[in-house]
């Protein structure tokens, strides 16, 4: 006996669509209302006897709808099309019936609520049915309907007093040789307390990585009889969705096995709901350190000094500049895993290695872990001496790794509020005290205050230097050389904010005097205008100057403040500075001219500093 509710027989509503064949009177609907032919067909739709169903059900074809007619004219029925709230469903005719399987039926509505919970479940169903006509020629007039339904799911398992494992092709799961599957190491799924279970899994192939979940109360070490009792998957061999209903025994379908894909190592957190009888297969994020570099070996693993950054959490790609050592380069990097054997039992196994071999790496490979090499090859990777910086690329999915060696332009650029957030605004510029050590100084807002650019990477945010924390406020910190975050000054004062890209690393220095000069103007004077007149500098930040000149023939030139000469910066004797052999130096009041060759340049200024720049265009 099918176990149905018998109510909701509420006749429904249809809009006569269109009409052919002999009948051309009401095929004019400027002359008849649907609600006229309605009445002279008598057409009406109700819910069916199955309209309301509680699963299982002794026969799978159910009756949806009822089609009522009082017209003997009527040959029959041909069905346009059936919807379960908007979503089609295959459907017959039987008779005055429309009929769906109730397996479609259940599939759909489980689909739908994302649960196979035994809940019941309401439902919309629209009808659109041709009433095919007894005549010479055929009529059909085009009709459509909604009925109210509910499909409450068969009730599922309940949960398993003893817990839920997992077999299948992990590692945690595999025996010495490398082989998953094996019945008397189980991968017992953690109670989350709200019916659901999880554990974190690692990959053994490349591909696909099958698995199935076991009931705790069938486990008996070894015994696939007694665990085969209690196995539970999917509905489909090989699926390998990320989100899936789990299939138990003695469902609809028979018991298939779900896959991972990935790589081999790739660690994946699977998870079931036993209330909604789903299961979730996520990525877990993985964290990557730099061990060795400029850095100490084992202090750098066991403290996990300098970490990798990932841009996007659904990619496994991540990348880390460095700087380079002034010999050759050596490092290998790790996870969690691997840093933490290292300062629990000193194992260095588990570190990543290339497979090229140990120190030669060269610009691009694949690795593996360390315990994977031929024995006595640690396969550390190498720079050889030369770049300023060295930017890594990790591909954990790819199991890849890219090299490259980078030249520093000796140009750095800030970027942040003092300008604006700009990746065109290059009117603030660090002032040079080396090749690797800068600074600039102004009074800064105290959140959120800067990134800052290598004058090769300008306006590629992906490779602005910053922090690791958002918005740290710190009074130094590390350099992060891809996909940082925004550096905060300790607070809204004047600081000297300096970087040495050598280490890393960068620091705050607050200025001893907060109220420093103030200058209404600064411009440039000098053989270009006979020395009259001024050609003026905008202040781009606190005490921060900058314009665009274009020295159309070779000259001298100096800087002053206001248009007088009491405060003018210039250095050592008139011409010893030629901006065609340095760039930049101190300036001091009263100094020699500056020699400038025919060019446009950004010039800058710091009057606090008195740091001065000619950069060309």
């Amino acid at each position: 006996m099918k176990k149905l509710l018998y109510s909701l027989f509420a006749t429904a509503s249809f809009v006569l669509a269109s009409c052919t064949g002999d009948y051309t009177d009401w095929a004019a609907p400027q002359a008849y209302s649907q609600e006229e032919a309605a009445a002279k067909y008598g057409i009406t739709f109700a819910a069916g006897p199955d309209a309301n169903i509680v699963m299982p059900v002794e026969e799978d074809e159910i009756k949806l709808v009822q089609i009522n007619a009082q017209n003997d004219d009527i040959a029959g029925y041909t069905i346009k099309s059936i919807t379960i709230d908007g979503h089609e469903i295959p459907a017959n005719t039987n008779g005055n019936y429309i009929t769906v399987s109730a397996k479609d039926l259940n599939s759909l509505i489980e689909e739908l609520n994302n649960s196979r919970a035994s809940v019941q479940r309401a439902y919309t169903l629209k009808t659109v049915v041709s009433i095919n006509m007894k005549s010479g020629e055929s009529v059909t007039f085009e009709t459509e309907a909604n009925i109210n339904g509910s499909l409450t799911p068969k009730a599922t398992p309940s949960i398993d007093p003893k817990g839920y494992f997992i077999l299948g092709g992990f590692e945690e799961n595999a025996n010495d040789k490398g082989e998953g599957w094996q019945p008397n190491k189980p991968i017992w799924m953690t109670s989350n307390g709200d019916g659901t279970f999880s554990a974190e899994v690692t990959t053994l192939a490349e591909g696909s990585n099958w698995f199935k979940f076991y009931e705790g109360s069938n486990y008996v070490a070894g015994d696939w009889d007694s665990i085969n009792k209690g196995e539970m998957g999917c509905a489909v061999n090989g699926d390998n969705s990320v989100n899936g209903f789990i299939i138990t025994k003695n469902d609809y379908v028979a018991v298939q096995t779900p896959v991972v894909d990935g790589e081999p190592g790739n660690v994946y957190k699977i998870t079931i709901d036993m209330n909604n009888l789903t299961y979730n297969v996520a990525r877990v994020p993985v964290n990557l350190y730099l061990v060795g570099g400029t850095n100490d070996w084992y202090s750098s693993a066991v403290n996990k000094t300098v970490k990798f950054n990932q841009a996007d959490p659904e990619k496994a790609v991540y990348t880390l500049t460095i700087p380079a050592a002034k010999g050759d380069t050596w490092f290998a990097f790790g996870d969690d895993k691997a840093c933490d054997a290292i300062a629990n039992n000193n194992d260095w196994k588990l570190l990543y290695a290339t497979t090229n071999g140990n120190g030669k790496n060269g610009e691009s490979g694949t690795f593996v872990r360390r315990n994977k090499m031929p024995e006595g090859d640690d396969g550390s990777f190498m720079v050889a001496a030369g770049p300023d910086l060295i930017e890594i690329t990790i591909d954990l999915n790819k199991a890849t790794y890219v090299i490259k060696g980078i030249e520093l332009s000796p140009l750095y650029y800030v970027v942040g509020a003092v300008q604006g957030w700009s990746d065109k605004n290059k009117t603030h510029i660090f002032t040079p005290h080396s090749k690797k050590v800068l600074s600039y100084t102004t009074k800064w807002t105290g959140a959120w205050d800067l990134k800052f650019w290598n004058a090769n990477d300008f306006g590629d945010w992906g490779k602005a230097y910053g922090c690791q924390v958002d918005g740290d406020s710190s009074p130094s910190g590390a350099i992060i050389g891809s996909n940082a975050q925004a550096i905060s000054a300790p607070s809204a004062e004047f600081y000297t904010f300096t970087i040495d890209m050598d280490n890393m690393v960068y620091t705050w220095t607050k200025l001893d005097n907060q109220s420093p000069t103030e200058y209404q103007y600064i411009s440039l004077i000098g053989e270009f205008n006979g020395w009259g007149g001024d050609y003026e500098l905008t202040q781009v930040a606190p005490h921060n100057w900058h314009c665009v000149f274009t020295q159309e023939n070779a000259g001298m030139l100096k800087y002053r403040a206001n248009h007088d000469w009491s405060t003018n910066w210039g250095y050592g004797s008139d011409g010893d500075w030629n901006v065609a052999t340095a760039i930049d130096h101190i300036g001091t009041n009263g100094g020699g001219n500056i020699y400038v060759p025919a060019g446009t340049y950004d010039v800058y200024l710091n009057d606090i500093t008195s740091s001065m720049l000619f950069v060309q265009q």
